[in-house]
């Protein structure tokens, strides 16, 4: 399997991929091989895919959940009409920081969080992730 970063991803963001591009993103955040949650990482979305020669859950940039990585993707999969999957991963998000605090980053694997544990930028975003779903929620 080829490794592939979050990288891939952020074009959902800036609005750049084309449908086709866009589906095929959405096919590997879907695959259990690469992004979607299996048997070892309950969590998601990983900076890495799973790939065996790479993917580091605990390795900074490697594999570990961002959520400001998160909150890009979730708006960019909105743009692009994949609102369920955009609102699982919104709702998913704030679970991390329930589970282990406001941390830079999260494994995968447990949502143990790592780096800095009271990070300005995860605190923020969260609260933007649960204003917008009590505001779509109403």
């Amino acid at each position: 399997m080829l490794c592939a970063t979050f990288a891939a991803l952020i074009p959902l963001y800036a609005g750049l991929a084309t449908k086709e591009q866009t589906d095929r993103l959405v096919k590997r955040l879907l695959n259990r091989e690469e992004y979607a949650p299996d048997t070892t990482t309950t969590l998601r979305v990983p900076t890495a895919s799973k790939s065996p020669n790479y993917f580091a859950p605990r390795g900074y940039w490697r594999g570990p959940i961002w959520v400001n990585m998160n909150w890009f993707l979730i708006h960019g999969l909105k743009q692009y009409g994949y609102a369920n999957l955009a609102r699982e991963i919104r709702v998913d998000t704030p679970t991390l920081v329930e589970r282990s605090g406001f941390h830079e980053y999260f494994d995968p694997r447990t949502g143990e969080g790592d780096g800095s544990d009271i990070f300005s930028w995860s605190a923020a975003l969260v609260i933007d992730l649960v204003e917008d779903y009590e505001t779509s929620s109403s």
